[in-house]
């Protein structure tokens, strides 16, 4: 799934497996969790819109009105709703109730945590440090029984 989804609808089921296999192959993800009759839940959900329409980071809503979400909240320990999930490389890398924070710095808070995020890895970054680890390991002398010169002699 490329980061360009979108991610509205990328939760399609509501199990632990399903939100690893939804957010498995993103670098950068936001998930809320929301459920009806939450006062605050529609404001943080277009406040999340409008960040993830800005960074192009996909956006997932994950609705309690559906009794295996809420399985699902159990399982990350979702007290609350609105609960947001900042997703690094398909892990979870913070998860946060936004209480007394206004919409405004709800976006900032996440557009802050979400570019602070390391990027993904490039192909060539990936190659040279392979190839690095290995030069050295091809310069390691090996290893050998043998006391060295000037070490202690073994008992």
């Amino acid at each position: 799934m490329s980061e360009d989804t979108d991610a509205l609808d990328v939760v399609h089921e509501c199990s632990v497996e399903g939100f690893d296999k939804a957010f498995k192959g993103l670098d950068k993800a936001i998930a809320v969790y929301t459920q009806p009759g939450c006062p605050h839940c529609k404001t943080t959900l277009d406040v999340l819109k409008t960040v993830s329409d800005k960074t192009s980071v996909p956006l997932a809503e994950i609705d309690l009105a559906d009794q295996e979400c809420v399985r699902l909240a159990d399982v990350h320990e979702i007290a609350s709703t609105p609960t947001i999930l900042l997703i690094n490389k398909g892990a979870i890398l913070e998860k946060f109730t936004p209480s007394g924070m206004t919409l405004k710095q709800i976006g900032e808070y996440v557009q802050d945590k979400l570019a602070k995020m390391p990027p993904p890895a490039k192909d060539e970054d990936l190659k040279e440090k392979v190839s690095d680890a290995l030069a050295r390991l091809e310069n390691l002398e090996p290893f050998s029984s043998e006391p060295s010169e000037g070490s202690p002699p073994t008992p």
